[in-house]
């Protein structure tokens, strides 16, 4: 039993080289609203990730990250189909260098779409390589990129991680730019704080009468934060603030051959079919299991 829970710490510590979540079982939900027109939309997303052990020897590490995710479109055009779904399997093999030092190897693969017909077209997949490096027990950051196949293209993701205790209360981790936060603890159970975090997805719709069509959702969010935790191993979060970029858009199949960093695109901007761009409030609730 010692050996198994050794081992999950040690699986849980390597968290940092996806993203630099440190939790075994995160599920939170969050909605968005928005203005189209004269009507009000509004978008919710639950997102459900279960991190799985699958070999240790020696400081290197081998684990898998199960990932769902479902959103609903509520008062959005009849075009905008939903709800879309999203199931994906990370793999991470993380390679200990020296004390101060390691690097990793990450892989995913997923279907997304709305599911209302299975199709190979559904399938995206990714790969990437991270670079950790451990200054002192108060500052440790790292690099590297992610390559991803959307389906509006070729997706290119260079970050920074980041996870730095600034004196006694204050504490910046994450993974810049796409999700950072700085919090200040008010005691063992008590942190609060700010968040930005920045999203892009598509989801392949096959209910249109294009079936090739398919959306695709930016969102980046400038959020409070608090964060409580309840018990020994599960912690509460919550969020809110105000959706600084979110957009919803349709395309049809021949826009997936462009390259892009983050969402900037490099070689062709494609236009898209449909488009809805708002600002509005966010707010996020969720639950997480770490075994410290």
């Amino acid at each position: 039993m010692l050996k198994k829970i050794v081992f999950l710490l040690l699986i849980t510590a390597a968290g940092n080289c996806i993203a630099q979540d440190k939790e075994l079982i995160d599920i939170n939900y969050s909605t968005a609203k928005l203005k189209y027109n004269d009507t009000t939309s509004q978008s919710g997303m639950l997102n459900a990730k279960f991190r799985v052990p699958l070999y240790y020897n020696d400081g290197n590490i081998f684990m898998a990250s199960v990932d769902y995710r479902h959103v609903t479109l509520s008062s959005f055009p009849e075009y905008y189909s939903g709800p879309l779904q999203g199931a994906s399997l990370l793999l991470l093999y993380n390679r200990k260098i020296s004390d101060k030092n390691s690097i990793a190897l990450i892989a995913r693969f997923g279907l997304f779409s709305d599911f209302k017909k299975a199709h190979s077209r559904d399938f995206q997949y990714g790969f990437g390589i991270n670079y950790d490096i451990k200054y002192s027990e108060e500052f440790k950051t790292g690099f590297g990129f992610f390559y991803a196949r959307q389906f509006f293209g070729n997706q290119i993701v260079p970050f920074m991680n980041i996870d730095w205790k600034i004196g006694e209360k204050w504490r910046l981790t994450g993974r810049l730019p796409i999700k950072e936060k700085l919090l200040y603890q008010f005691s063992a159970k008590i942190s609060a704080g700010i968040e930005l975090a920045l999203e892009n997805s598509s989801y392949r719709l096959t209910e249109n009468e294009a079936e090739n069509n398919f959306i695709k959702i930016t969102d980046c969010a400038a959020l409070a934060k608090f964060e409580y935790k309840f018990s020994k191993s599960w912690q509460l979060n919550l969020a809110g603030g105000v959706g600084l970029i979110q957009r919803y858009e349709i395309y049809d199949e021949s826009s997936d051959g462009s390259w892009s960093i983050f969402t900037i695109a490099l070689n062709k901007k494609e236009k898209p079919l449909q488009e809805i761009k708002s600002r509005g409030f966010t707010g996020q609730i969720g639950i997480s299991y770490n075994l410290f």
